[in-house]
């Protein structure tokens, strides 16, 4: 089922056109009620935002705002058709269920206000983000860590970070018509059948290294990953030439991939082609504050290698790829790589950028 759009000119308010355009294709009709919810909560989690003067606010002008407002509005329609008009079927576990990310505390106040007067990269970049000690570790030496990607399950994560990198899950209402196109006994189906909900998972079968990064420098993202320092680079394909060379010295014999994440709405995939380990679900895709329609505008990137676990077990490990003065970052090309840290965020100083080699 191909997720479908529905913006027309009409005298009727938007959101009626949009209530109207879900009854007719109401694909979350078969959710359970603590699935509709955490459907409710992904939804809402991608129309936060964190404005420059610090405060919480919504997606509104944005280009993606439209797509984002039209999903929370079938949602909030399939509320109404089970329980009636709102806040009926709204519970306090709909949004207690599980934590959000502190928009209104003291790091979402100094990363608005340390970048609210910074200027926009003009060019594609790459960022990572992490505490000063990491960050400072791949700016100054060019040492990280590589993770595997069943250590992002883990539960002691946030939920920015916590993911089921090795399965992807998809969920399809298929009415009465599309049933009969696919079954072989047609004849046999009931005459009351109306349709079904079919569930499917994608496998990734054998464990893989994992290294992400976003192309999204926006203030929230350091509430999201609880961070107080990142790393820009300025030359993403020079970075990933390099990090693929060295991941080829770590994992002799492995393959590598990187490329554009693709985010899986579940419920209207794009497409059945799913790639595991370079796809995540709906939830995740405020990291990059794109819509979950538009592969092209993916920004997260991952780079990823050994996905032979038999002989290659699956760790951490540290070395020094791409970004070392040695190995591959002359002091002449040290200004295609940008260290930011958020000071004293936790002494309550005013925020400040500490920015390196610009």
């Amino acid at each position: 089922m191909a997720a479908e759009y529905s913006y027309s000119f009409s005298s009727k308010p938007q959101h009626v056109l949009w209530r109207e355009h879900y009854r007719q294709n109401r694909y979350g009709r078969y959710l359970k009620q603590d699935e509709l919810n955490w459907r409710f909560r992904d939804i809402l989690f991608n129309i936060l935002t964190l404005t420059s003067e610090g405060k919480v606010g919504v997606l509104a002008k944005e280009a993606v705002a439209q797509r984002w407002w039209e999903l929370m509005t079938h949602v909030l329609e399939e509320f109404a058709i089970r329980h009636g008009p709102y806040p009926a079927g709204f519970t306090k576990d709909i949004l207690h269920a599980a934590p959000y990310p502190d928009f209104a505390g003291p790091l979402a106040s100094k990363a608005a206000s340390a970048f609210a007067a910074r200027p926009p990269y003009t060019k594609p970049v790459l960022i990572r983000h992490g505490s000063p000690r990491f960050m400072t570790d791949l700016y100054e030496r060019g040492q990280f860590r590589v993770r595997n990607a069943s250590f992002y399950n883990m539960p002691d994560h946030n939920g920015a970070v916590r993911d089921d990198e090795l399965r992807l899950h998809v969920s399809l209402a298929l009415d009465r018509e599309s049933v009969l196109k696919v079954v072989k006994n047609p004849q046999d189906m009931p005459a009351d059948y109306k349709g079904q909900r079919l569930d499917f998972r994608f496998d990734q079968q054998r464990d893989f290294w994992l290294y992400c990064l976003t192309s999204s420098l926006e203030p929230r993202l350091f509430v999201d990953f609880d961070a107080t320092a990142c790393v820009v680079i300025k030359d993403p394909n020079e970075f990933g030439r390099r990090l693929r060379a060295v991941g080829a010295k770590y994992f002799p014999g492995s393959d590598s991939q990187d490329g554009q994440v693709n985010y899986v709405d579940p419920l209207l995939p794009r497409t059945a082609k799913l790639f595991v380990p370079i796809s995540k679900p709906l939830g995740h895709n405020s990291l990059r504050s794109t819509p979950p329609t538009q592969s092209t505008s993916v920004v997260v990137t991952r780079i990823f290698g050994c996905s032979c676990a038999a002989t290659c077990r699956p760790s951490s490990i540290s070395g020094e790829p791409p970004l070392s003065s040695r190995s591959a970052c002359s002091r002449a090309r040290r200004n295609s790589v940008v260290l930011l840290v958020l000071s004293d965020i936790c002494n309550g100083h005013p925020a400040s950028v500490v920015v390196k080699n610009q």
